[in-house]
């Protein structure tokens, strides 16, 4: 089975990441993989350049994510469930949920599941419009042209919406995903996500025991908040995710906190583990595996203007170029239907000339004969003898004889006929038929012999004419 390769990338304040993803007989798996350090490092966008190309990334589709640590993500519990409707309520939600102007921010959402009859949970992404441009300038430097850009939340969801089983009914499961400088929370009623929070602590952090207990406390005021969305459900588990799924001690220092069960989940088991810890073990693929999971292209596009603009303009110029090599196979398609039908018509021609040229002998003779039939009516003027003629020779001539000549002699007034019977009996019978007739005087059979080929007889007659005067 060939191997569909797909790159995927998630770039944020700190950290590039980069993906090798194919989809073989077990499903996507993250083949190969980088890390590339943005914040303080030398030549980054030379190092991103390196790292694309090791991948061989090249030529394949490219799904981007911005990582969730400069995405502000909201989840909302809306009251309809009619796409319009919905559109229109998130415009109003995202003016409330950021200080700034529509102008100054890119956003989008994506209905994620109907919490209740009449209402639906949506996720909604706002991003600062100079941070995404940032983030584009570096990649545009770099010379990697992601196809979509989508924020890293979208994969995390896909990813535990096929990983990670639901929890206890009426319960919260809580999924905490540790990266190198931040953590993602993600709490989830069932399989649907309810609250959503980064928290500003990391694998990668300095000091491995403040950075546990940090996480441990920011954990314990996220849960609380997250019960304000679904009254009434308590926490019964807590899974770590990314570079916190073997942390067997930040496992202890969360469940002791919380007072609830906390164990660590390696989402990438079956999906790659291996090429990750390769690029480095503190970073978290969990967002770029999810991302490879999903079908149809993810729902966000979290682009500036000007790119989707380029990219608008990119496609018209595919489309026409398409059009182009259409309209050129069309023409070929013409050009090579003219010269074989030319060479049909040659054929033909040809072929017609050749029957034209076998039958000139039998018109030449059938012109004789019409010749003399015009002068045979001619002459006889009203009485047309050789119309009447040529009735009663047809109407002489048994089922089994076969006429092969006629010729009129007009001079001598005698028809010359040349013909072929099965046997003797029928000739007699075409004679004594001729014979009954009263336009001819005379009938005699002047030559009669077997063809050995056809097994027939073959026979001369010779006919006087009684001709009126």
């Amino acid at each position: 089975m060939k191997k569909t390769v797909t790159g995927v990338l998630e770039i944020g304040p700190d950290t590039l990441k980069l993906a090798r993803v194919e989809k073989g007989r077990a499903g996507q798996e993250i083949r190969a993989a980088r890390v590339v350090p943005l914040a303080g490092a030398d030549d980054a966008a030379g190092r991103a350049r390196s790292a694309f190309r090791d991948l061989r990334l090249s030529g394949h589709r490219l799904m981007g994510a911005v990582s969730r640590q400069i995405v502000n993500v909201r989840l909302l519990e809306l009251p309809s469930t009619d796409r319009s409707e919905i559109s229109d309520m998130v415009d109003l939600q995202i003016g409330k949920h950021t200080p700034y102007s529509k102008d100054e921010i890119v956003s989008g959402y994506k209905v994620i599941c109907g919490s209740r009859e009449g209402y639906s949970r949506v996720m909604v992404a706002i991003v600062q419009l100079p941070i995404l441009r940032q983030r584009y300038h570096f990649l545009d430097e770099a010379g990697i042209d992601p196809d979509s850009m989508t924020v890293s939340t979208e994969g995390l969801l896909a990813l535990c919406a096929r990983a990670v089983k639901a929890g206890e009914p009426g319960t919260l499961t809580a999924v905490l995903d540790v990266d190198t400088v931040h953590s993602e929370l993600l709490v989830l009623s069932g399989s649907d996500p309810v609250f959503n929070r980064v928290i500003m602590a990391g694998a990668g952090a300095p000091g491995a025991e403040d950075f546990r207990a940090r996480v441990a406390l920011e954990m314990q005021r996220s849960i609380e908040a997250s019960q304000g969305e679904v009254p009434g459900r308590a926490l019964s588990r807590v899974l770590l995710t990314g570079a916190g799924a073997h942390d067997k001690e930040l496992a202890k220092v969360i469940g002791e906190r919380l007072g609830v069960r906390c164990e660590g989940l390696d989402l990438l088991d079956g999906r790659g583990g291996p090429a990750v810890k390769d690029a480095a073990s503190n970073a978290s693929f969990s967002a770029v595996a999810g991302l490879a999971e999903i079908e149809g292209g993810p729902a966000f596009e979290l682009a500036p203007d000007t790119v989707r603009a380029k990219r608008s303009l990119a496609a018209k110029a595919r489309a026409l170029a398409a059009m182009a090599v259409l309209a050129a196979w069309a023409l070929a398609s013409f050009s090579v239907y003219c010269v074989v039908s030319w060479m049909l018509a040659g054929s033909r021609a040809a072929a017609v000339s050749e029957e034209m040229a076998a039958l000139e002998p039998d018109v030449r003779r059938l012109e004789r004969m019409r010749e003399i039939v015009s002068l045979v009516m001619a002459r006889q003027g009203d009485a047309g003898m050789p119309v009447a003629l040529l009735a009663v020779i047809q109407g002489a001539i048994p089922d089994e004889v076969r006429v092969s000549s006629l010729d009129m002699n007009l001079p001598g007034e005698s028809v010359q006929i040349q013909a072929n019977a099965a046997n003797t009996r029928q000739i007699r019978e075409f004679e004594e038929a001729l014979r009954a007739s009263n336009l001819f005087s005379a009938v005699r059979e002047n030559r009669t012999s077997m063809d050995q080929g056809s097994r027939r007889w073959v026979f001369d007659l010779s006919c006087d004419l009684e001709v009126p005067r």
